[in-house]
């Protein structure tokens, strides 16, 4: 099981000064690394030829070349069946894996662990929220919370849990309702941001300009602030947590 709810320590009545939002896909997950390990170890576990495996190892490149997340759940299905796919993915999640973290995630999280507010992954599942389960699993990130939004516009999701009447936002009911005066996000693409919540809220757009992607870029408002990696995006936060 995913967590999710976000509550914890804190009561119905407090509101937070700010919760903090964590992108998966090709951020605090190394995407890539996951898709390619799973498609060899489908190629080992499951009855899956080689000229099936390179059809699938296609499709996945033409996804990625242009940013774009690969949906292995959707594409094993069709080729295995529902109840072998299911499988495949349960003995995926538990196997021994290389570490499927980007550079300076688990330094992050270590970061927000020593720290008082609340933190959780903040994820659009573009395929089956099965496979992104699987993927947040695989990575032994099933203990932090997650939050799977049902939209790609996470800045205009935010945004709309306003509560003006209390100048403050309030999360859905399966993050535990929490209150907060702001949010701090942090993701790859500059699209999650439009519409974001303006300052006391900030966020990081992170990505290294030299390989990105199309759907990476854009310009994002003032109270974001672009970073080449997770580890700029450390050393701010550090400074935010010590002013």
């Amino acid at each position: 099981m995913i967590r999710q709810e976000l509550q914890g320590r804190f009561s119905n009545n407090e509101v937070v000064p700010r919760v903090k939002l964590i992108d998966f896909d090709r951020l605090a997950g190394d995407t890539k690394e996951i898709v390619c390990s799973f498609g060899s170890f489908a190629l080992e576990h499951a009855n899956l030829g080689e000229a099936e495996f390179d059809k699938i190892k296609e499709a996945q490149e033409k996804a990625e070349s242009t940013g774009h997340t690969f949906d292995m759940y959707k594409d094993l299905d069709k080729r295995l069946g529902h109840e072998a796919t299911i499988r495949l993915l349960e003995e995926f999640e538990t196997a021994d894996h290389n570490d499927f973290l980007m550079p300076g995630a688990r330094e992050l999280l270590e970061l927000y662990e020593s720290q008082d507010d609340p933190f959780c992954l903040f994820t659009f599942p573009t395929g089956d929220v099965r496979w992104q389960t699987a993927k947040i699993r695989a990575a032994g990130l099933d203990e932090i919370p997650c939050w799977m939004t049902d939209t790609a516009d996470k800045g205009e999701l935010l945004a709309k849990l306003y509560d003006p009447e209390g100048k403050y936002f309030v999360l859905p009911y399966s993050m535990g309702g929490l209150k907060t005066r702001s949010f701090v996000l942090i993701d790859d693409k500059a699209s999650s941001f439009k519409d974001y919540p303006l300052l006391p809220s900030r966020g990081y757009h992170v990505v290294d300009p030299e390989r990105a992607v199309p759907i990476q870029l854009g310009a994002v408002q003032g109270n974001v602030t672009p970073m080449n990696d997770l580890y700029e995006v450390i050393r701010e936060e550090s400074e935010q947590i010590a002013a």
